[in-house]
Parts: C-alpha cells; sequence; structure tokens
C-alpha cells in the first residue's frame, strides 16, 4: 500500500532531523568543551598525590598544559595528569609501561584512568612535564637547576642569616619534598622551636614566634619576606635549603635534617616507655631541640611543703625543695651532673604538669611515696581559690589528675623531681633507651713539640676553668679540642 504525503510534510521532517543533528553535535562539543575547560593539575608521589595544590596547577598555552617542577632531587617518582578531581580529568599512561620510566624527551600517548606514568632522575634537575591534550600525550624535559645560595645547610646551633630572602610557607603538601611522614613549615623567627603535633600519629613541625615576617604570620601557602636587616638566629635543629632562589618568583623552600637520634627521642616524648639516665628510671617529658626534661617515674621522697600554712607558698627555699636538691647532690652521680642543665633537678609546675596530662595522664601516675599522707606529689606552683596563699598544686597520682586549687602545704606529699640534660653533652641508645655519657675520643699520641706539648697539657672543665696536666677529679673536661671523661 503506497503512503503519499505532501511534498512540504517531507520536507518539514528532514529539516526537523537535520536541526536536532545540529543540535545534538552542538551540545556534544559543548560538553566536550566543558571537559577541557577546567584546571589541569599534576598529582604523583613527589606531593603525596594531592594534585590540586595551587603549586602543582599546570599553565596553559593553547592545546597544551605545563609545568615545571624546581629542584627535583635524584630517585624514582611517579604521576598523572588530574582536573579539580579525577571524575574531571584522570589521565595516565599504557599499561605497557606500568612501573617502567620513560624517556626524557619523548612524546607518549596518554589514556583515560591509564597506569601512574614514571620518571627516574639521576641526580637534581628542574622537571617540565608538557600534556598536549590535542595529541593526548605526554612528555618531560629536564634542564639543570638555578644555582644554590652560598650556604645551604644549617646544623644545629649554627646562625642563619637570610635577611631580604623569600619564602614558600606550604601547609597541606611538603612531604614529597622531605623525609615522608614530615611536613617542614619554615618560618623564620626570633625563636625556633621543633614541636610535635599531639595526638597525632604524623610528626609536625613548626618554627614558632613569627615576628617580623612580611605577607603572613599564619599557618597558610604564602609567600613571605624576611624584612631587610632581620638578625641571624641560631638554629636548634638542622634545615637545608632544597629549592628556589630566595626571590619572590623563586622563593626557597626547606628540608628539615632529622637524624635517628632526633626521631627516636621525638617519639619518645610523653610516651609511657621508660627511659634510662644515671641508672634511674624516668619519662620523656619534653624536647627542646638541644635538651631534654626527664620525670622521675616514681617519687624519690616525701616532704611538707611547708612546716607551717603561713609561712607562703612559695618553692624558693621550701623544705621540699631542700628536698629536691638533697637528692640531686647525694644522688645523681658526677658524669651525669655533668650534662645537667643548670645543674639542679626541679619540681614540674601545673602547667608543664598539664601538658604531660594531656598528651599522656599514664606518665603522672605512680606509686605512693613512703611517708606520704596520701597518694599525691608536689609541683612548684602556689594554689589557685580560696585560702591559695596557704596551698601549693600537687597531683593525684592515682589518676594523674592535675589539681591546681592545691593542697595545704603542711600536709606530707610525694617528692617526684624532673631534670633537664644538654643533648651534646650525652648519648642516646636508641635500642636501650638509654642516655648516657658521650664515648671519649681515642686519638694517638703524636710527637710534639717542647712548646706543643706543654699546650696539650692543658685541660679545661666545662665552666672553662684551666689544669695544667689531666684532672684528677670525676667531670668531663676538653684537651687539644677533645670531650673527656675521667671516673
Amino acid at each position: 500500500m503506497a503512503l503519499n504525503l505532501p511534498i512540504n510534510s517531507i520536507k518539514q521532517t528532514i529539516m526537523k532531523k537535520n536541526i536536532l543533528k545540529t543540535l545534538a553535535v552542538t551540545v556534544l562539543s559543548a560538553v566536550s568543551l566543558t571537559a577541557w575547560a577546567v584546571d589541569h593539575y599534576v598529582s604523583g608521589t613527589f606531593n603525596n598525590w594531592a594534585g590540586t595544590h595551587p603549586k602543582y596547577k599546570m599553565t596553559q598555552n593553547g592545546s597544551e598544559y605545563s609545568l615545571t617542577l624546581n629542584g627535583v632531587t635524584a630517585g624514582t617518582y611517579q604521576f598523572k595528569i588530574k582536573g579539580s578531581t579525577w571524575d574531571d580529568i584522570n589521565y595516565g599512561i599504557s599499561s605497557s609501561y606500568e612501573n617502567k620510566s620513560i624517556q626524557f624527551g619523548m612524546a607518549y600517548v596518554m589514556a583515560w584512568s591509564g597506569s601512574n606514568i614514571q620518571i627516574t632522575l639521576t641526580e637534581t634537575k628542574n622537571v617540565t612535564i608538557i600534556y598536549n591534550t590535542s595529541a593526548t600525550t605526554v612528555k618531560v624535559t629536564l634542564s639543570d637547576p638555578t644555582s644554590s645560595p652560598a650556604v645551604t645547610e644549617w646544623k644545629v646551633g649554627e646562625n642563619i642569616n637570610l635577611t631580604g630572602k623569600y619564602f614558600y610557607f606550604d601547609y597541606n603538601n611538603m612531604s614529597g619534598r622531605a623525609d615522608p611522614g614530615y611536613y617542614d613549615h619554615a618560618r623564620y623567627s626570633d625563636a625556633i622551636v621543633p614541636e610535635p603535633k599531639l595526638g597525632s600519629t604524623s610528626k609536625y613541625y613548626y618554627f614558632e614566634n613569627i615576628t617580623g615576617v612580611e605577607g603572613s604570620s599564619s599557618f597558610s601557602d604564602v609567600v613571605c619576606k624576611i624584612p631587610d636587616g632581620k638578625p641571624a638566629v641560631a638554629v636548634p635543629i638542622g634545615f637545608k635549603i632544597k629549592g628556589g632562589a630566595g626571590t619572590e618568583a623563586s622563593p626557597y623552600y626547606f628540608e628539615l635534617i632529622y637524624d635517628k637520634i632526633h626521631d627516636a627521642i621525638m617519639d619518645l616524648v610523653n610516651s609511657s616507655t621508660v627511659i634510662k639516665f644515671d641508672n634511674k628510671d624516668w619519662y620523656l617529658v619534653n624536647y627542646g631541640g638541644s635538651n631534654v626534661t626527664l620525670l622521675a617515674k616514681e617519687c624519690v621522697a616525701a616532704s611538707k611543703f611547708k612546716e607551717s600554712i603561713f609561712d607562703g607558698n612559695a618553692y624558693s627555699g621550701s623544705i621540699v625543695e631542700t628536698v629536691v636538691n638533697n637528692y640531686y647532690n647525694n644522688n645523681i652521680s658526677a658524669d651525669a651532673k655533668a650534662a645537667v642543665v643548670d645543674d639542679k633537678m626541679f619540681l614540674l609546675s601545673t602547667s608543664e604538669a598539664t601538658t604531660i596530662y594531656n598528651a599522656n595522664p599514664e606518665i603522672l601516675k605512680c606509686n605512693q611515696a613512703e611517708g606520704a599522707e596520701h597518694n599525691h606529689w608536689w609541683l612548684c606552683t602556689p594554689g589557685n581559690g580560696a585560702n591559695s596563699n596557704e596551698k601549693a598544686a600537687v597531683v593525684f597520682a592515682e589518676s594523674g589528675e592535675v589539681y591546681a586549687v592545691g593542697a595545704a602545704l603542711n600536709h606530707t606529699y610525694g617528692v617526684r623531681p624532673a631534670i633537664k640534660v644538654d643533648l651534646s653533652k650525652i648519648e642516646f641508645n636508641t635500642e636501650t633507651n638509654t642516655f648516657g655519657p658521650a664515648a671519649a675520643t681515642s686519638v694517638a699520641t703524636p710527637t710534639l713539640s717542647p712548646a706543643d706539648a706543654a699546650k696539650s697539657n692543658i685541660w679545661y672543665d666545662l665552666n672553662g676553668r684551666h689544669y695544667q696536666g689531666k684532672p684528677t677529679m670525676p667531670g668531663v673536661y676538653i684537651n687539644n679540642h677533645q670531650k673527656y671523661f675521667v671516673k
């Protein structure tokens, strides 16, 4: 049966189909353009796959996107190209190149959701990654890094003076530029102090007391300048410039330098691990970079704070201070005393004990001291609240709770002293968790001229007093630039 349709009707039908086809192509083109009108980032092992940080955003030039990473150190790295999310852009390389390093300067075809792109550097280089959206290829080229400043590395105690230079402070994505597990916030200040972030398995370090830094003093991703004329400061931890030129366009960024000793000590701060020092048991409750504070594991005595509640609640001149001093004088060896800061022991303050409690209250618990009225131990801080002049703060040793209101001065409670030790004068055994005297340096005895022989027979103690001939009193001495321990 023949179907007769008007010519005009047939033309209208064809026109409608063409219009729909055109609209479909237009919509598809718009979708395609929208897909590519997004930011492109390089995300990989060097930035912990963070990717969307502005530092790793690629620059567009026509159909090409590129990014240069300055000062990438020798090693093997993997990366991919991503958008703001992996759903937007997710380009890798053919699976045939999985875990294989590509050649520099060659273009490789990319694949959606492909394998990680891998490169291997044998020396520090600037790495440029070029992504061609038209050909869907990736190419990596290398160039020599910009020249580094004359001094690029500082050891503990050395002065840093980089006045007028620019630094990049990156809060989120530092792990690719430093040791894995560390975030190095490079903060230049009058006091540079490493501090762990409590309750975290990662170690966070920052430089405190941000003063005179132009740009920002907050933890944000900014470029800051050290003002002209900023004085040099001594660093308690080592660090080095890892990249950049110190200019506003190419600011420095840092890598902190840690060794196994520092790592081990940081892991022990406010932990329940018992530390040995001078053949006694302690807890490590603070790490100041160049020194550690140790708290006795148990009370060493029991004592009143003052004879009467009307004798005043100052720690200085108190009965309990005398007990602490006597214990130090009679029970700490001469070798150990040589490493003790200020040559004394002390009681913790309320603020110090509270910091420990917030980190690990188990450390503040201990057995009741012999002769104590209750299982409490004294702090050096005066009490607060009603009749505070008649009280001093204590710790409830069964729970570890810090009682800042305090107890009456004429009660007899435990004495649990702390001690601060200079790390430059002792060594730490990471296997036994023991602090002990540094090993004396053994040197061959050379043949000396009479004048040099006379000089070599001069010894110094740590207070600068000199002796003619080797001392016989126990202690730590310096002779001819070497450290010796006399027992």
